[in-house]
């Protein structure tokens, strides 16, 4: 069974994988862990620069409601 490999730039699903990695990598460092570094208390902070409040809320949110210890 002789097989050739087929050039990435041809494998379109596998484009899919890579972009939804990248997207979720830049997400989470930038957004998610950067929070954790930038906020020391969620319940008194001041709206920092980065990350953008919309995705503080959906943070915080998730945190309280589902990540109880």
């Amino acid at each position: 069974m002789n097989r050739t490999p087929v050039p990435f730039r041809q494998r379109r699903l596998d484009w899919l994988f890579v972009a939804f990695f990248v997207i979720n990598f830049f997400f989470i460092t930038y957004i998610v862990d950067l929070e954790q570094l930038v906020i020391p208390d969620p319940s008194q902070y001041r709206q920092p620069a980065w990350p953008p409040p919309a995705m503080l809320n959906i943070i915080h949110s998730y945190g309280s409601t589902y990540d109880r210890c």
